[in-house]
Order: C-alpha cells, then structure tokens, then sequence
C-alpha cells in the first residue's frame, strides 16, 4: 500500500467514532483509512502532510439557537468548544507547531464567525493563510494553511 495515501481519523469519543467506522466500510478501499481514538492537541502529525480538521467550534451561547436535529442527536461533545468556541483550535495548532512538519498544509473548518481569529492564530503561529473557502450560504467555513 503506498503509504502516502493512508488516512488517518482521531476522535475524542467512542460514540462519535461507531458510526465514521460504519461508513469507512461503504467506501471503495476501505484499508486506506484508519480510525483511532485520542485527542488531537497530543496527536503525533509530524508524519502527515496534509491535516484536515473539523473540530468542535460552537460557542455554547449559541445552544438555543441551534435546531433540535442538531442538539438531540449530534453529542455536544463534538459540537461545542469552550473559550468561545476556539478552543480546540489553540491546542490544534500548538500541537502542530510541537510536532513541526516543513511544508505542511492543514485545512480548518470554521464557525460563521471566527475566520479572522483562526486566520490570525495560524500566522502568529507561522502558518501562511492560502485561502478562505466559503460554504453554499457565502458564510466562511474553511481555512487553508500552509506552513514552509
């Protein structure tokens, strides 16, 4: 197997990890994607290229203004984030830069309303920001960054 093709999924919580282990089987090569549970602020990525985050990013405030298919059945857990909902991404990127990778590019899904924090935490952690990807609603959602 060639190794640079070979996915790696973290998740915090056993019950969030079920079901991306049920869909890991519906796809194509189902062997070029492995799942571990652990916390992504100790993880090893000095060994990947490309890290690709969805981390949780609502700030709790914002519970009651979320729909009930989202708050009864997603685990807040993988929803809601403390320090206003950036959190997780202050210990993702400090991960990072413990484990530095030359070239490395990772990708950031973001609340409506914090791509000018994450985009100022990545470059005053010397990462370049190569792009803002908007969502079908023309809100920010995702962060490309690259670190030489």
């Amino acid at each position: 197997m060639n190794k640079s093709c070979l996915k790696n999924i973290l998740s915090l919580n056993v019950k969030i990890n079920k079901p991306a282990k049920k869909n890991k089987d519906l796809l194509i090569n189902k062997y070029r994607l492995d799942y571990a549970l652990g916390d992504f602020s100790n993880f090893d990525t000095s060994n990947f290229d490309v890290v690709i985050c969805n981390p949780p990013y609502i700030n709790d405030k914002e519970k009651e203004n979320l729909g009930r298919d989202i708050i009864n059945y997603e685990p807040h857990r993988a929803l809601f984030a403390a320090e206003n909902g950036t959190g997780f991404y202050k210990s993702i990127i400090k991960n990072l830069n413990n484990n530095f990778r030359k070239d490395q590019m990772v990708f950031f899904e973001i609340g409506f309303d914090q791509s000018k924090f994450v985009c100022n935490l990545l470059k005053n952690n010397n990462f370049t920001v190569l792009g803002i990807e908007s969502d079908i609603c023309e809100k920010p959602r995702c962060i490309v960054a690259e670190r030489k």
